[in-house]
């Protein structure tokens, strides 16, 4: 167990790239082996932790009254989580379009209409993402909230319940093949609200006193959020990131406006699972917001320009109101549940840089 301020060595960093050969024989990507080898058990069954989960979400949101909506694949570059350089293009008709990475620009101006204000997508990521390692995919599965109304604190307290009623679902259903897999039903069984909650400065100032080097403004990398959740040995958010290093969309803090009510999710083992925030409804601090952001920059390196983003800014001149969004990757939420040290493991058919079929 990683103890405070130890440095990561390959046996706890699962960002370690993998090797080519080692994860063929594996049976990832390999046609000689079966198509479904990211969820067979050691026994030779069929992981079925995933379909529970799954169906639980659904029937969650369903009781939160979340409307399911199925937004686009084929977007612009206003489909980026921030850094278009991983976007996948592909000519459409003439014309240059991506495969999309968020549903959160398309979910937003339905909150804004007269009869949905709580909706959610459950759709593909696509990112071109050239490390082939245990934490990343091309392709993975986002669950997309959108909360019309909402504020920081909704937000986390329906991830919270969420993980909770998930986590509490597949010990009821399925506590034989977690066993199987290895997974820590000890700890699973401590999962359920509240969760923790530090500022981005707390954990700045924790992480310093434990030894591991931190300025204000750093991103709480990977080693980080391991070295944070082994100190806490619970789910725990991280809340009130600085504006720079989050989406130019985040409700900036009125108080502090160095920073935006945003909170990312940790779990143990995994990390980061979900992310989210309150959106900005001020349509004069969007603007300067975009105007100003890396993303302006990136989207201008990509080869696009601030019209790329009008329909989305001018949702707030006619009819803004507040509310707030989160993704959760579902690749990472089986993961911290099945306690595998893989999210190649957490999915039929993984899909990263090394392997594409079959």
């Amino acid at each position: 167990m990683l103890q405070r301020g130890e440095e990561l060595t390959h046996e706890h960093d699962t960002s370690k790239p993998i090797d080519r050969d080692q994860q063929r024989i594996a049976g990832h990507g390999s046609t000689q082996q079966s198509p479904y080898a990211g969820t067979i058990t050691a026994d030779g069954g069929f992981n079925t932790a995933p379909r529970d989960i799954a169906k639980t979400i659904r029937n969650f949101m369903e009781a939160e009254d979340f409307v399911e909506v199925t937004t686009p694949t084929i977007t612009s570059l206003t489909g980026a989580c921030e850094d278009f350089s991983t976007l996948f293009p592909l000519e459409y008709f003439g014309n240059k379009a991506f495969l999309t990475q968020t549903a959160q620009l398309h979910l937003e101006p339905l909150v804004h209409s007269q009869t949905l204000r709580r909706v959610y997508s459950v759709n593909h990521s696509y990112r071109a993402e050239p490390r082939a390692d245990h934490r990343h995919l091309t392709e993975f599965v986002l669950i997309e909230p959108e909360i019309g109304f909402g504020n920081l604190q909704t937000l986390l307290d329906i991830e919270e319940r969420l993980v909770s009623t998930l986590v509490q679902k597949v010990l009821e259903t399925r506590r034989e093949e977690l066993e199987m897999l290895g997974a820590d039903v000890a700890m699973l069984e401590t999962i359920m609200p509240p969760f923790l909650r530090m500022t981005y400065t707390e954990a700045v100032e924790l992480l310093n006193k434990m030894g591991i080097a931190t300025n204000w403004g750093d991103d709480l990398d990977r080693k980080r959020e391991i070295a944070l959740l082994e100190w806490t040995q619970f789910p725990i958010f991280i809340t009130h990131y600085p504006l720079e290093l989050k989406f130019f969309n985040m409700r900036q803090n009125r108080e502090d406006e160095r920073i935006v009510n945003a909170a990312d999710l940790l779990l143990p083992g995994v990390g980061e699972v979900c992310g989210g925030a309150e959106r900005e409804e001020d349509p004069i601090r969007l603007r300067y917001r975009l105007m100003n952001s890396e993303a302006m920059k990136h989207l201008l390196a990509a080869g696009g320009s601030a019209e790329d983003y009008e329909w989305y800014l001018k949702l707030r001149d006619d009819d803004s109101i507040p509310y707030a969004g989160f993704g959760m990757g579902f690749e990472r939420l089986v993961q911290f549940i099945t306690g595998s040290e893989s999210c190649l493991n957490c999915v039929e058919y993984p899909r990263n840089s090394v392997h594409y079929m079959p």
